[in-house]
């Protein structure tokens, strides 16, 4: 045979295999859909020296034939990465398919999930290193064709006895021509159920994203301590969905490993990054899958942030205060948070010496979560009292089969918050005194105000969709200079006798006429004898309010002070947008509908082009936002 001839060098003759062995009668390390694998030692060509291997003994039975044997052959003896598995020798004699590998000391990464052995740092080093080995076979150097894994999963990843992710079993991979967008249209579907990407168990198109989405399975795995899929009473259950619902709820806590718990609990940001790149590689459309260089960068941050909190305590505090406050750099003319990161703590201090906008980094619902609850309410009649009779037929309205076993479990995902499907998608929650919360996306609210710009024949709103939205779609503004905010407010999703403060949620893109950000709010429903002063307000989208500014030494500390009649500047929100009040209200002592009608427009005649908006958030506020008589 002609591949014989290739790869003549890798060859090791049977009797030393059977010998290594004891004719495999030696307990296998390893059992799967391809056979057996047994440690053994060995000695190696081609100089002959001793090593401790594996022995992969194909069983073809299992429907390991030869085409797969040659191909893992062919494939790790082209593919060299520290994060591959390497290919030692092989055997085919007689009837005989055996691959000798290196012996990864620790197993393969789904015997470790959910276990005490590793720390929240070794599984992010396993992920990216995983990673690294995947963005290889993407995207190889030199002439080499790019390799489709199309099996991955975490018993694919193995680990060395340094813990290094090697990447192996390339027996149902594909190969292509590398730096090209190539789609494989595939009439045989093959890959582990729960790991497949759902569009290619639809279509049979195998791509690059592919590999993604099962990688980003592996990375909800190593969170929630487990494997996807399990049989429960001669049924599969695969757990992907559940997953990423609970992300979509911002429930992520409910399903982060018992083991990992305590450590996250305090690395929170290294947590979230984590877990928003795995979400991504989850999303249906494939153009909305990130690559494996960004799935690299994301786990790099992640690494980082972990790190950061690992630091001696002082340390730690002193520049965890500093990268919080210039995580997002807001400038005039750029009002899109971007992050700021520093390698090292010596490139922090560089980046900061040269002065940078930062925002307040702080809770931004302050006024409402002021009160906390007992913490020695451990009996569920003490979690029944705090809830009122209605929130139960509130989480009903969720668009997902929401389920709990006790009260203290619902004031949790009361508390987390839910997308609830009305006549509108809407997000509710509650606050930590019990206050009702909620926030309708842009569709609902801009849509009932002027859409078409008839003057110039052009919509004033084009609609997107954004991962980071907690709607399926964001309005974003065509050249206007003006826009309406009308909403009929459902009382039943707000608490009686409470004073609300609402707030318009937005992203602003880089927009050369906005010289400043002065908007003038108009409440149209306040009408009649009132003064003008009272119906109208003026807002700063631009410029963050009681904000530290780093700046260089002997800089001036003089800054410019915007004018009173300045009622509201925006806040840097936990999910990454920018929020700023616009409007309040008081309920009564019993529900009754509640109108909204305002008027959005630049107060120096510029225009909204670009504004990003995803909804508007009703949060109780102690405050009155607009003058009162």
């Amino acid at each position: 045979m002609s591949h014989l001839t290739d790869f003549e060098h890798l060859k090791i003759q049977l009797k030393d295999i059977i010998l290594a062995t004891n004719d495999f009668t030696d307990e296998a390390i390893g059992v799967g859909g391809f056979g057996r694998v047994y440690k053994g030692e060995l000695s190696l060509p081609p100089d002959g020296r001793k090593a401790i291997v594996a022995i992969k003994r194909l069983d073809r039975k299992f429907g390991q034939g030869d085409t797969e044997f040659w191909k893992e052959i062919m494939m790790l003896s082209q593919y060299k990465h520290e994060n591959l598995i390497s290919l030692l020798g092989f055997c085919n004699e007689n009837s005989e398919r055996i691959l000798v590998y290196e012996y990864a000391a620790h197993g393969s990464l789904d015997h470790h999930l959910g276990k005490s052995n590793l720390t929240w740092a070794q599984f992010l080093r396993i992920c990216h290193g995983a990673a690294c080995g995947l963005s290889y076979l993407h995207d190889p150097n030199g002439k080499e064709q790019r390799v489709l894994h199309r099996d991955v999963k975490s018993s694919n990843i193995l680990l060395d006895e340094d813990f290094t992710a090697k990447i192996s079993d390339f027996g149902l991979s594909k190969i292509g021509p590398a730096n090209q967008q190539y789609t494989y249209l595939i009439s045989n579907i093959a890959g582990t159920q729960g790991y497949c990407d759902p569009v290619y168990m639809e279509t049979g198109s195998l791509s690059k994203e592919s590999d993604v989405y099962s990688f980003g399975v592996v990375l909800f795995e190593v969170i929630c301590g487990r494997q996807c899929v399990e049989w429960v009473e001669n049924e599969l259950k695969i757990y992907v969905r559940h997953w990423k619902r609970c992300y979509e709820e911002n429930r992520i806590h409910n399903i982060v490993s018992n083991n990992l718990k305590i450590e996250l609990e305090t690395d929170i940001d290294s947590l979230k990054t984590f877990t928003s790149i795995a979400h991504r590689c989850l999303h249906r459309e494939h153009k909305e899958r990130p690559t494996m260089a960004e799935i690299i960068n994301e786990l790099l941050m992640a690494i980082e942030y972990h790190e950061l909190m690992s630091k001696d305590v002082n340390e730690r505090a002193e520049y965890k205060e500093l990268i919080s406050i210039a995580k997002h750099n807001i400038t005039p003319m750029h009002a899109i948070p971007t992050p700021i990161t520093g390698k090292s703590k010596t490139e922090l201090e560089l980046i900061l010496s040269k002065g940078i906008f930062v925002v307040d980094a702080g809770e931004h619902e302050k006024d409402e979560n002021k009160v906390d609850m007992k913490p020695d309410m451990d009996l569920d009649t003490d979690w029944e009292k705090i809830l009122s009779s209605d929130y139960a037929e509130i989480i009903k309205w969720s668009k997902y089969n929401l389920q709990w076993s006790s009260y203290k479990e619902l004031y949790s995902l009361l508390h987390e918050g839910f997308l609830i499907k009305t006549d509108v998608e809407k997000w509710f929650s509650v606050s930590k005194n019990m206050k009702k919360r909620h926030m309708l996306p842009a569709k609902a609210v801009l849509q009932k105000g002027s859409i078409w710009n008839f003057l110039r024949g052009v919509k004033q709103w084009i609609w997107r969709s954004l991962p980071e939205s907690r709607f399926k779609l964001v309005a974003e503004c065509v050249k206007v200079k003006s826009f309406t905010i009308r909403s009929e407010i459902e009382s039943q999703l707000l608490s009686l006798e409470t004073t609300y403060a609402c707030y318009l949620v937005y992203k602003l893109s880089r927009n050369d006429s906005m010289v400043d950000g002065l908007v003038q709010i108009d409440d149209e429903n306040r009408v009649g004898d009132e003064q003008p002063s009272d119906k109208m307000q003026l807002v700063d989208l631009l410029t963050p309010t009681d904000i530290p500014v780093i700046r260089q030494v002997g800089e001036s500390d003089d800054i410019p002070l915007r004018p009173r009649k300045i009622k509201g500047h925006p806040k840097l929100r936990k999910d990454g947008w920018l929020e700023i009040q616009i409007w309040d209200f008081r309920t009564g002592a019993s529900h009754e509908s509640i109108s909204m009608n305002c008027r959005v427009k630049s107060y120096d005649n510029w225009d909204f082009t670009g504004l990003l908006v995803q909804g508007i958030e009703f949060r109780p506020a102690k405050v009155s936002f607009f003058a009162r008589t």
